[in-house]
């Protein structure tokens, strides 16, 4: 069979970059001798990822991650670094020539897409969001074609490019996982304890740790009854197995992990941000969950995604705003007593008067 080389682009997030080697595993799944040239940005998380990764037959990195905000200076660095990455990737789109080019968003993959759209590659994008982010909408006159994977996003394309598609879950078959118990067992869980599962991703954790910091640290935290598992992210500093320890609370605690399996298996209750690759791969184990989505001074999409989730899947999905839990942090707590049955927190002690 002929080899093929397919063109990825996405960078910068695990969001972006994990699903377009899901694809990647497609096309190698129909045909093995499938290449795979990979784009990303030049940060520590991309090359984590993608650096030895098996899939990928060459890794290349742009120096494109952000757009710089400020005065001309910024600009004017960003721009340069915009061409680098185009010379940078018609340089490599021209010497391994791709039948296609697959991107899943960022602002890395303008210049890759403008470099294969000039080459006359054809260039497909998948808009995993809710609402589709700047680099996604500005890949629009480039593209040959647009999945989107939430339907209200159909409203925000060309129809004639635009389809509908499942998310690309890199989980397709329930029947060869293990069972709950087993899962708690390999990551070293009770087997009688409520379980929750904290995630907060590449960009959202930091918050969703002082969540948990707080209600692990009242006084009245049953840790007979709960435990926990914890993705702290890489950018907190707590000594989180020695926190866990020192309340004599069951923990699994890790800064990341590409398979996730297990510790879904696991879980009653997920806490986590509105990532459409994290929520996607919750429907797929069907969990209940709550979402506290990110908000930033440059998009909200993580809003609309955890809306539109909650919406089509109110049985598994409810979210509260991170606004919500700074007034209030008891809100979260609450709502975790309430899907528990009040197993959250330690029963009150019943006083017992001394008749005279």
């Amino acid at each position: 069979m002929k080899n093929k080389t397919i063109c990825f682009v996405a960078g910068k997030s695990g969001g972006h970059i994990i699903p377009c080697l899901t694809i990647a595993q497609q096309y190698k799944t129909d045909n093995p001798h499938t290449k795979i040239l990979f784009f990303s940005s030049n940060t520590p998380l991309d090359n984590r990822i993608l650096a030895h990764n098996d899939l990928v037959d060459w890794h290349k990195t742009v120096p494109l991650s952000h757009l710089a905000r400020g005065k001309f200076i910024p600009y004017a660095a960003t721009a340069l670094k915009a061409l680098y990455s185009f010379f940078i990737s018609f340089f490599y789109l021209c010497k391994n020539r791709p039948s296609a080019v697959i991107s899943t968003g960022g602002i890395v993959a303008i210049p890759t897409c403008i470099a294969a759209f000039i080459l006359r590659i054809p260039i497909t994008v998948y808009a995993l969001d809710a609402l589709p982010g700047k680099a996604i909408k500005a890949l629009i006159p480039c593209a040959s074609v647009i999945h989107v994977c939430f339907k209200t996003a159909q409203k925000q394309f060309p129809q004639k490019k635009c389809s509908y598609i499942p998310y690309p879950v890199k989980y397709t078959d329930k029947k060869n996982m293990p069972d709950k118990q087993t899962a708690q067992k390999n990551v070293g869980l009770s087997l009688d304890k409520k379980t929750i599962l904290i995630l907060g991703g590449s960009q959202g954790s930091v918050f969703l740790n002082d969540c948990i910091k707080n209600i692990i640290s009242k006084p009245g935290f049953n840790n007979q009854t709960t435990q926990i598992i914890h993705q702290t992210g890489s950018t907190d500093s707590t000594d989180w197995k020695s926190l866990y320890n020192s309340r004599d609370i069951t923990a699994h605690v890790f800064s990341y992990h590409p398979e996730l399996s297990l510790l879904y298996i696991a879980a009653d209750v997920i806490i986590c941000r509105a990532g459409a690759g994290t929520l996607f791969e919750i429907k797929f184990f069907e969990k209940k969950c709550i979402i506290i989505p990110l908000k930033t001074n440059t998009t909200d999409h993580q809003i609309h995604n955890a809306h539109a989730m909650s919406a089509d899947y109110p049985d598994l999905f409810e979210y509260i705003l991170q606004e919500d839990v700074e007034k209030n942090p008891t809100v979260l707590s609450s709502r975790l007593n309430q899907i528990f049955g009040e197993t959250l927190s330690k029963p009150k002690q019943e006083s017992h008067q001394i008749c005279p």
